[in-house]
C-alpha cells in the first residue's frame, strides 16, 4: 500500500515538474501565424472600409475583413516584418512594421490610422499584445506620423 502511494506521490511530481517545463517553450512550437494584427483607418472621426489592394507586403499575406483590414505572417526571424498600407484618403502610403525580438516570439496588435484635414494630418495608435517564453508584454503607442510615414509596433 505505501509502495503504491510513493509510486503515486511520484508520479504527480514527475507530471508537475514537466508540465512546469512544457510551458516556457509552448511558444517554440507553435505552428500558427506568429504575427496576426488588424488595420483602422478613420476618417474625421468615422471609420471607413479599407480595401486589401492597396496594401502590400513581402512577410504574409493583408485580406480586408469589413471595415478592417486583417494581417498575418509567419514569423519565425529576429528583424521587422513590413507591411504597407495604400489608401488614397491616406495621402501617402503608410508603413507598419512589427519587429520581432526573437524568433519565437508571438505578437498580436491593433493599429489604427486617423485621418484630418483631407489627409494633410494622419495619426495612430496602436496596442500590441507579445508572448515570449516567461514573459508577456502589452504595449501602446500613438502620435503623429513621422515624415517617413511609418508605425512601429514592438
Amino acid at each position: 500500500m505505501k509502495r503504491k502511494i510513493a509510486a503515486g506521490a511520484a508520479a504527480v511530481v514527475f507530471l508537475a515538474v514537466l508540465f512546469t517545463q512544457v510551458i516556457p517553450v509552448s511558444s517554440r512550437f507553435y505552428l500558427g501565424s506568429r504575427i496576426k494584427g488588424t488595420v483602422t483607418l478613420y476618417v474625421d472621426g468615422e471609420q471607413v472600409a479599407l480595401s486589401a489592394d492597396g496594401a502590400s507586403t513581402r512577410h504574409g499575406s493583408i485580406t480586408a475583413d469589413g471595415e478592417k483590414l486583417r494581417i498575418t505572417a509567419k514569423g519565425g526571424l529576429y528583424g521587422g516584418y513590413t507591411f504597407t498600407i495604400d489608401d488614397e484618403r491616406l495621402g501617402e502610403p503608410v508603413t507598419i512594421t512589427v519587429f520581432q525580438y526573437d524568433w519565437h516570439q508571438i505578437t498580436r496588435f491593433n493599429c489604427e490610422l486617423y485621418v484630418t484635414n483631407g489627409g494633410r494630418s494622419v495619426t495612430y495608435s496602436t496596442g500590441s499584445r507579445t508572448v515570449n517564453e516567461f514573459r508577456r508584454f502589452h504595449d501602446t503607442h500613438s502620435g503623429a506620423l513621422d515624415k517617413n510615414r511609418k508605425v512601429y509596433v514592438v
